[in-house]
């Protein structure tokens, strides 16, 4: 087989990743997540072994392989995505959406944090509007001790998020009092029906601004 490998044109090459990647997805769709992990692995080996000939397939193989990354880190295998992401960052460089998941990746693994924030501006230099990017961008904050700018950046991530409120929350367990987190809380509970929730925020702006008319009715 190595040496069969070794003979291969470029869109062999190709057929054969495409190939390996369709195994892989056979057994995600079977629930198989050991022999999913293992012809993940696979295929990841096949691109690395063979990135000169499948460089014509590029961006076919940069988004399989940003796939293949956000499963070994769901997966827990953070090592593994950080080299899927890698192989499909040689192919798509500016792709936002591998940028976002190094960075992802990098946070997961707790090391050379400081390099995830530039990763994240630059995925939202080409997609603003990503909430999930937007959230990564407040983990990286957060993890660099600058919470009153991690709050920012979930602020922002809520702003584009009109069916929960998990980032808000997020904003509001770095900086309790912040009054933009609390209003924003305050509209978002009242249009679920979280009155509870909405009281709570409302009364804790009521402690700065005790005279406000709209909070007090």
């Amino acid at each position: 087989e190595a040496a069969a490998e070794r003979t291969l044109s470029g869109p062999e090459a190709v057929e054969r990743a495409r190939r390996l990647f369709s195994e892989a997805e056979k057994f995600e769709a079977g629930h198989d997540r050991a022999r999913y992990a293992e012809a993940l692995r696979g295929f990841l080996t096949f691109v690395d072994r063979h990135r000169d000939l499948l460089e014509d397939s590029g961006a076919e193989l940069a988004a399989r392989l940003d796939e293949a990354a956000m499963a070994f880190y769901r997966l827990s295998e953070t090592d593994l995505a950080g080299r899927a992401v890698d192989a499909g960052l040689a192919y798509a460089p500016g792709s936002a959406a591998l940028l976002h998941h190094k960075a992802l990746v990098l946070l997961a693994q707790n090391r050379s944090v400081d390099q995830a924030l530039p990763l994240v501006e630059q995925a939202l230099s080409a997609n603003p509007h990503d909430k999930t990017v937007w959230a990564t961008k407040g983990d990286a904050l957060r993890l660099l001790n600058r919470p009153q700018e991690a709050a920012e950046a979930y602020l922002h991530a809520q702003q584009l998020d009109a069916t929960s409120m998990q980032y808000v929350e997020k904003a509001l367990r770095l900086d309790p009092r912040n009054p933009v987190a609390l209003r924003m809380k305050l509209q978002l509970a009242k249009a679920h029906g979280g009155d509870q929730q909405a009281l709570d925020a409302c009364e804790a702006l009521l402690v700065a601004h005790p005279d406000d008319p709209e909070l007090l009715v």
